[in-house]
């Protein structure tokens, strides 16, 4: 299993961007064509693409991601999100619950502020789905 791929689907899920992880399990695990998705998350077909094919680069390719979206993913939607939405006008803001810091970009702040706390609960998706607890 790619712990990067895990990593990345982590991140997601701690910045709150449930939108992409939606696309992500649709297009690995329902086998949805990304027209079908970008229809239904309210974003463009290549946008959807652009998140499939980050996932697939960060896990070492196609097959690597959608084994490891195929196991984990289930377990990734039992994670909180750490950020949480602050508007500021007609800026959208993120107000971090971990370290209270303000982020214009949430998953480039998890992966760089928080980066031991993603690889804790990467460890513990990991350890369960190991241990036999997991999907």
């Amino acid at each position: 299993m790619s712990l990067r791929a895990l990593g990345h689907l982590v991140a997601l899920m701690l910045a709150g961007e449930l939108a992409r992880l939606v696309a992500i399990r649709r297009y690995f695990v329902e086998n949805a064509s990304p027209s079908e998705i970008a229809y239904e998350v309210r974003r463009g077909k290549l946008t959807v693409r652009g998140w499939i094919q980050r996932l697939c680069e960060a896990g070492g390719g196609y097959h690597v991601a959608r084994y490891v979206v195929r196991r984990c993913v289930d377990r990734v939607y039992d994670l909180e999100p750490v950020l949480v939405v602050a508007s500021v006008g007609s800026r959208v803001e993120y107000r971090c619950l971990l370290c209270g810091g303000v982020a214009t970009r949430p998953v480039h702040h998890i992966l760089t502020y928080h980066r031991d706390y993603v690889a804790r609960c990467v460890q513990r998706v990991a350890d369960c789905l190991l241990n036999g607890r997991g999907a």
